[in-house]
């Protein structure tokens, strides 16, 4: 006997099944719900791991302050526990060396900015440290946990105060275009006992990190000779300096980004993430020691085929744990400095957060873990596993469908052997052409992981896209000699290894030749500006944030030194022509793509002005296009309803123009 059923029952039937699948797959409203896993900080035992939480806000409040929120959970399992209950921001959670106390940074209402707080988590007792006229930026216990030391901006003077008052104001300029009233960030120590805050005399030295040493006599620290990010990038000496105050001395000879400088447990030298090549290596990528001051720095992981982000030494000194990138993934390791050796002690589909942190023995191991189907959360345990998930802070996000995602690599037209990522739409069948959007990371120093891709990818990939995430050359990942290799040359082989992935792909079968678009933020967004007027393949771009006038952009962008020696290798006065030819406004009259601009108000780095002067030629030579400008916002977007339209407005520009569907 044959079932029959009425033709609007099974219209009705489809149609239910139809919405059922779309309310399982990823929405903007589930990327703005979800919660985010911020700083951890093991406790000296192994066993308690305490840890900030960034709460959504809710699009009703998308102006007011984001809200975070200290955790504490057992690294043996059970539910964890929140630590505090305030309506601002609680971050930078350490224990005191005996693990009794926790301290961590608040912006509390009352108090002038940020100030340190203390708490016994076996006790609901909560105990201000300091009431500092300048708010604190960072922190750390002394070896012994009698003192903290913390930066903290230089307060105003008596006269500085009843000038700004007044409105005597005037910003001057010093040499080389930094505002000279911004003041200079100080080194002090806190006596934890007496409640007494000194300053550490570090002369006119401008302090941007430090480290006690393990004796507790000396800090090392980062300093510049102003108050300026291009310096802080491009002119950072390390030096040491006592805890008493002093002379400044330099401990060894750097150039370039410095990062996560630490001391080798016997105090014996240092170590940090520098820049390789010269210090033209963009990201501080290699991990470096000096054995003494005035010391060579030595390489430790020279000619490795990937880049370092965080490291943690053992105690015994003899080896780091450490997280890589290399290709497409972020994983955990250990490396033996004697022989070189590295172990790897994730998963190849786990992509592990840089922020990792030891118990003292170092036998045991907390840090933040993402797969590209399930989100990030807590993990902990024995250094060398089993690791346990402690966390599950966005189990909605777990039921929902995503796109699926693996590695791509391909050939470049020169040989080059490059990589990506490709995340295939929602329901993908093999043997299907997809229409692709390609989306350029920025950076250029940076990468596409193979993780949980959420926040633009997988809302495309959940709207019938599939999405090509391109680690062009130029990308961390793949060793100092890929990072530089498109120094001078942006917009060159970069852009030509994005065009020979994407002839990959179609030839593959799944991208869709007619039905191409590309997108980016930062230096993405410049390669998507960029791509409009090299070719017309593509069917719609969206430039988010994007350069488009190298040469005007060193007169507006804070860190023009940065520019011209780790990206252009030169200046743009002595040599105009590098970069006006790889300026996408010179060929703004080639453009023949509808183009969408995202751009950010108070963006420092890439100005709104660079999206005007491409926007303007778009609109006088017909070109279907759209500017929109987030008031408050800067190099990225953080208000929840901007982040909302900027998301349902590329998703509308793409179906309009990709796919012509209006």
């Amino acid at each position: 006997m044959q079932l029959r059923i009425p033709l609007f029952f099974a219209v009705a039937w489809v149609t239910l099944l139809g919405d059922l699948l779309y309310s399982q797959t990823l929405t903007i409203e589930h990327v703005l719900n979800m919660q985010r896993l911020r700083d951890i900080a093991l406790s000296p035992d192994g066993r308690s791991v305490a840890y900030v939480v960034q709460q959504p806000k809710s699009l009703d409040d998308s102006r007011g302050p984001t809200n975070t929120e200290i955790h504490l959970a057992n690294t043996q399992g059970g539910d964890p526990v929140q630590l505090t209950h305030n309506p601002g921001r609680d971050s930078s959670p350490q224990w005191s060396p005996d693990g009794k106390t926790l301290a961590f940074i608040s912006d509390r209402a009352g108090q002038p900015g940020s100030q340190l707080y203390a708490l016994n988590p076996g006790h609901d007792t909560l105990q201000t440290l300091t009431r500092h006229t300048s708010g604190i930026i960072s922190f750390a216990w002394s070896p012994d946990g009698k003192r903290i030391a913390f930066l903290a901006d230089q307060p105003l003077s008596e006269e500085q105060q009843e000038r700004r008052r007044r409105g005597d104001d005037a910003i001057v300029l010093d040499g080389f275009d930094t505002d000279q009233n911004r003041p200079l960030r100080k080194l002090w120590i806190l006596d934890c006992a007496r409640g007494v805050i000194q300053q550490v005399d570090t002369g006119a030295h401008h302090v941007t990190k430090f480290r006690w040493s393990p004796a507790g006599e000396r800090f090392l620290v980062v300093v510049t000779n102003d108050a300026n990010l291009d310096y802080e990038w491009t002119r950072a000496q390390l030096a040491v300096v006592p805890t008493t105050g002093g002379k400044v001395r330099k401990y060894c000879a750097t150039r370039g980004k410095i990062e996560s400088l630490q001391w080798l447990p016997d105090g014996s030298g240092i170590s940090f993430l520098g820049a390789a090549a010269n210090g033209t290596e963009q990201a501080p990528g290699s991990l470096f020691v000096c054995r003494e001051i005035g010391s060579v720095p030595v390489n430790l992981t020279l000619g490795k085929p990937f880049t370092v982000q965080s490291y943690r030494w053992f105690p015994n000194g003899e080896g780091v744990a450490l997280t890589f990138v290399e290709r497409n993934t972020r994983y955990l390791g250990t490396l033996n400095v004697s022989s070189g050796e590295i172990s790897r002690l994730t998963a190849r589909d786990q992509m592990v957060a840089p922020n990792i942190s030891l118990s003292h023995d170092g036998t045991t191991i907390a840090y933040n873990c993402e797969e590209p189907q399930l989100p990030e959360d807590l993990h902990a345990g024995p250094l060398r596993g089993p690791h346990q998930k402690l966390t599950r802070l966005n189990p909605v996000l777990e039921e929902l469908t995503y796109g699926a995602t693996r590695e791509f690599d391909w050939t470049a037209r020169d040989g080059w052997d490059i990589t990506g990522i490709l995340i295939t739409p929602v329901g993908y069948q093999a043997g299907d052409r997809c229409p692709t959007i390609v989306y350029v990371h920025g950076g250029p120093e940076s990468m596409d992981l193979n993780g949980f891709n959420v926040q633009r990818h997988q809302l495309l990939a959940a709207n019938g896209y599939a999405v090509f995430l391109p680690n062009y050359r130029g990308s961390v990942g793949r060793g100092v000699h890929y990072m530089i290799s498109n120094h001078g040359d942006r917009g060159g082989k970069d852009f030509l290894d994005i065009l020979d992935g994407v002839d990959a792909l179609v030839e593959a079968g799944i991208a869709d030749p007619d039905k191409l678009g590309i997108a980016g933020w930062s230096y993405g967004g410049f390669m998507s500006c960029w791509a409009v007027t090299q070719t017309t393949r593509f069917k719609a771009a969206m430039i988010g944030m994007g350069i488009s006038n190298w040469y005007s952009l060193m007169g507006l962008c804070p860190v023009p030194i940065w520019n011209a020696e780790a990206h252009f290798l030169t200046w743009h006065y002595d040599n105009p022509e590098a970069y006006w030819k790889f300026s996408p406004v010179l060929n703004v009259r080639k453009v023949k793509t509808p183009t969408l601009l995202l751009y950010g108000e108070r963006d420092p780095f890439i100005p709104p002005a660079q999206g005007r002067e491409f926007y303007r030629g778009l609109q006088y030579y017909g070109v279907p296009s759209q500017m929109v400008v987030y008031p408050r916002e800067g190099h990225g977007l953080g208000e929840p309803w901007h982040r909302k339209d900027a998301s349902e407005r590329e998703l509308a520009w793409f179906n309009r123009y990709v796919k012509g569907v209006n």
